[in-house]
């Protein structure tokens, strides 16, 4: 994610930084677009994430197990010409699904096999991430598939403890515990134009203060 800003600069007040005016120039700037990541970072996961609660919210991505939004970090700041060029980066996968244009939906299919295992509420932990996989059999026991009455293909089990003095005991009546897709289609969460939105705000006020440090209009 680029933003590009503009400075118009009169030479006149800025010859009292002689020979190294450009250098110090150069260094402001590579520390403002620095800044406004740092600020953006925070912004996503401060702002854009919420505590798994199982509904459903548009714009806002659930807090599970805390890798994805521990995975936001800034870019380093790369010099390309005259531009100065930051951004953040988000993950190895999720990343380019949940964040882009507006309205975008990314169709996702098995890597392998034929179906893809969506975990249903029964599957699920307390923060929203899946007990175990979905044929473990340490964690569901005897686990089977059925079709729904709409059609869909569901595989079926129990919840087990998993430790303790009750290891291996069934928690649960039968219960269903993830649906088989073949694909399924994800919409962006976090649009990128409200990302540029947020950073150019916060790079304009920063230029302004650069401008108004070097004695410009």
């Amino acid at each position: 994610m680029a933003e590009e800003n503009d400075i118009m600069m009169d030479a006149e007040p800025l010859k009292r930084y002689g020979k190294n005016m450009v250098k110090y120039i150069k260094g402001r700037l590579r520390s403002l677009v620095a800044g406004s990541m740092v600020d953006l970072q925070r912004d996503v996961r401060t702002n854009r994430f919420i505590a798994f609660d199982g509904g459903h919210h548009d714009n806002l991505l659930m807090r599970r197990s805390g890798h994805l939004s521990n995975s936001i970090k800034p870019r380093q700041v790369v010099e390309n010409g005259d531009d100065f060029v930051g951004g953040i980066e988000m993950g190895k996968v999720y990343g380019k699904t949940l964040i882009g244009k507006r309205g975008h939906v990314t169709t996702v299919t098995p890597k392998s096999g034929r179906f893809l295992a969506i975990p249903l509420p029964a599957a699920l932990g307390n923060h929203g991430v899946p007990r175990g996989r979905p044929r473990d059999a340490a964690v569901w026991g005897n686990t089977f598939f059925a079709r729904s009455k709409n059609g869909n293909l569901i595989l079926f089990g129990r919840q087990l403890y998993v430790k303790g003095a009750r290891k291996g005991e069934a928690k649960t009546g039968v219960v269903p515990l993830f649906i088989m897709k073949t694909s399924v289609n994800i919409p962006v969460k976090i649009a990128v134009e409200d990302l540029l939105g947020f950073a150019s705000a916060g790079v304009g006020k920063d230029l302004q203060k650069l401008r108004n440090d070097l004695g410009l209009k």
